[in-house]
């Protein structure tokens, strides 16, 4: 510039804040003449320390009007960032299936749906033993308050036996015109026990429950465990899948920590070269400044993704039942291209196995076949009910026996009993009309979830759509940005750009390294959820579509 003319000059410094400001960048501040005093100038409270106002910061060996390091290419920048990832990674470190086997395990909510299942079993149980053939046994004793002796007969001849002319020497019924005879009756008594003995059986067969009410109280029971069962097994994909993307949100924790790292260092690289241009006279203290406070708030990102990488870590702890202070390492490469996104299902061949396959929506179909049997079982409550009954009874002295000896003695009767309550139609019928209305309920219920489900399906292909074209755009803008900022820097070093250029340049760098990492973690978050959504992480009910891409 010093050999143009005067006029030249000043035009040319006139444009650049115009040219500034109509790209929307903030003009750069007025270049000093190397040649030119320094005026000195205030610093503000808190560049205090770093820079004295009437001194110019000591230059270093990266001072531009030195020497300059060797250029580090775009290429090595993020082969240098790949093998950083690379590095959290250890031999026997902490995998996705290993925190979702742990998280399973250890849930809480797990724990409650098993105790569920065997509620659930006891019920079936307890159906099964109400249709058995119902024995009651019973033991008695009856202490019976005194009595007179009854007596039949006077001995007196009041009373008379009728009986036939011609004795008999065994019991045989009166022939027609046979001759009868008046004779005295003696005497009989008849003894009074006062202490009675029993022991009693007693056997109830539900005859008519075989054929109307079995077959829909076992169908009944036996759907609802199934029911509790499909719910635990969908709670257990659940918390695999959260177990899952919680690891994988932890690696990006960790990954945003060494991208802050890298940032921190390059922060610290402007403020040094700031500060060998202030010393050289090409750029003013504000520009110092500027570089200082980027230093600071990449101290800041620090902290703050040591903070989400320790909050991560912590989840995984609480997620896996660990101590609070419990330490883990990486045993996965979550950085790698997953090869599944290259073939993925269309919406309309996920949502059919999603269909299929979600194991809440087969738990809701069962609890309604479950609901519908309890309907038909209590309609069976309009009918009179039959049964067979048997008794058996051993008792001293024993009621049948005439007459009463005091001894033991058995007997027993069998017997068909038909029974009917008409009072309890009008429950029978509220207790049909009430299971009716569930079994609607939870099919009204299992449609809205068909609905969802369809949402669900689409977010997640969607996300791992996204995820794939991410994964190539990812690594050109960062090869982009890593040579954009090695030309900035370069640029600003012999004093041909700015150190607002230079910060834009470091901020899309930093921008597109966090991009990378959420684009590679990402995909593994989003193929956990694609897989989860279709329900491929869990048994299938049912044959698969013969279309079906594999993932």
């Amino acid at each position: 510039m010093r050999s143009l003319r005067p006029g030249v000059l000043c035009l040319v410094v006139s444009l650049v804040p115009a040219i500034g400001y109509a790209q929307g960048v903030t003009p750069p501040p007025e270049q000093p003449d190397p040649q030119a005093p320094v005026a000195p100038q205030p610093a503000p409270p808190e560049a205090a320390g770093s820079a004295t106002p009437n001194e110019p910061p000591t230059a270093n060996a990266d001072s531009p009007m030195t020497s300059s390091p060797t250029p580090t290419s775009a290429s090595a920048d993020l082969g240098e960032l790949e093998v950083k990832l690379q590095s959290l990674r250890a031999e026997g470190g902490l995998t996705a299936e290993t925190v979702a086997a742990r998280t399973m395990e250890s849930s809480a909510q797990l724990e409650a749906k098993r105790a569920s299942i065997e509620a659930a079993a006891a019920t079936e149980d307890q159906v099964m033993a109400s249709y058995w053939p119902r024995l009651t046994l019973t033991a008695s004793y009856t202490r019976l308050s005194p009595i007179d002796t009854p007596v039949l007969g006077s001995g007196t001849g009041d009373g008379a036996l009728i009986v036939t002319a011609q004795p008999a020497t065994a019991p045989r019924p009166v022939a027609p015109g046979e001759q009868l005879l008046a004779v005295p009756s003696p005497e009989i008594t008849l003894p009074v026990v006062l202490n009675n003995y029993a022991l009693g059986a007693h056997l109830s067969v539900p005859l008519s429950d075989y054929v109307l009410r079995v077959s829909h109280g076992l169908d009944a029971a036996k759907r609802g465990r199934e029911a509790v069962q499909l719910e635990e097994q969908a709670t257990r994909l659940s918390l695999a899948r959260d177990g899952r993307v919680a690891y994988y949100r932890w690696i990006q924790a960790q990954a945003a920590v060494i991208i802050a790292e890298q940032s921190l260092a390059q922060a610290q690289g402007h403020h040094t070269d700031a500060s060998n241009a202030f010393a050289a006279g090409m750029v003013s203290r504000a520009d110092v400044w500027r570089a200082e406070a980027q230093v600071q708030n990449a101290e800041l990102f620090v902290i703050r993704t040591q903070n989400a990488r320790d909050l991560a870590r912590q989840q995984i702890a609480v997620l896996m039942s660990d101590a609070s202070d419990a330490q883990y390492t990486v045993g996965e490469d979550a950085f790698a291209q997953p090869a599944e996104l290259e073939q993925l299902p269309t919406l309309d061949e996920a949502v059919s196995e999603a269909s299929r396959s979600r194991l809440e929506l087969q738990a809701l179909a069962a609890s309604e076949s479950a609901r519908k049997e309890q309907a038909q079982l209590a309609k069976v409550g309009n009918y009179p009910r039959l049964e067979a009954q048997a008794n058996a009874i051993y008792a001293n002295p024993n009621q049948r026996i005439f007459p009463i000896e005091e001894k033991f003695t058995g007997t027993w009767d069998v017997g068909v009993v038909l029974s009917w309550t008409p009072t309890d139609i009008a429950g029978a019928q509220a207790s049909e009309a009430q299971a009716s209305a569930q079994a609607r309920e939870l099919a009204a219920t299992r449609a809205a979830v068909e609905r969802g489900l369809r949402l669900e399906v689409a977010q997640a292909l969607s996300s791992a759509s996204e995820a794939k074209a991410a994964l190539g755009v990812s690594a050109h803008v960062l090869r982009a940005a890593e040579e954009s900022y090695r030309v900035r820097r370069e640029l600003f070093r012999a004093g041909r750009a700015t150190l607002v250029e230079l910060t834009d340049a470091e901020t899309e760098l930093t921008r597109a390294r966090i991009d990378l990492v959420n684009a590679r973690v990402g995909a593994k978050i989003a193929l956990v959820q694609l897989h989860h959504a279709m329900g491929r992480d869990g048994p299938v009910s049912g044959q698969r579509l013969s279309s079906r891409r594999a993932l």
